[in-house]
């Protein structure tokens, strides 16, 4: 059984992601910055999605590029993990 990367993982979460969200977290995962401008985008596909708002925000299709299924990233460090609680026998 092959194991996916990291990468892919994370792919796969966004794929189960709320349109909304996806919009959002694909500027994330590309390193753009988010700028007021996609978070009101991004609130009116929410609105509209949920019927709280009248549809009028084209919503374009979202690809998520997977990159090689085989490359493991090399490049992700944890730097930090905070707000345990109640896990294990991990410390506070």
């Amino acid at each position: 059984m092959a194991t996916k990367s990291l990468t892919e993982e994370i792919h796969d979460w966004i794929e189960g992601l709320e349109y909304w969200e996806k919009v959002l977290a694909i500027k994330l995962l590309s390193k753009q910055t988010i700028a007021d401008g996609d978070l009101k985008l991004a609130y009116n596909y929410f609105l509209e999605d949920n019927g709280l708002a009248e549809k009028k925000t084209a919503q374009p299709s979202i690809i998520i590029y997977s990159g090689s299924a085989t490359g493991f990233a090399t490049d992700f460090l944890l730097s930090e993990i905070k707000g345990i609680k109640g896990v294990n026998a991990l410390k506070d």
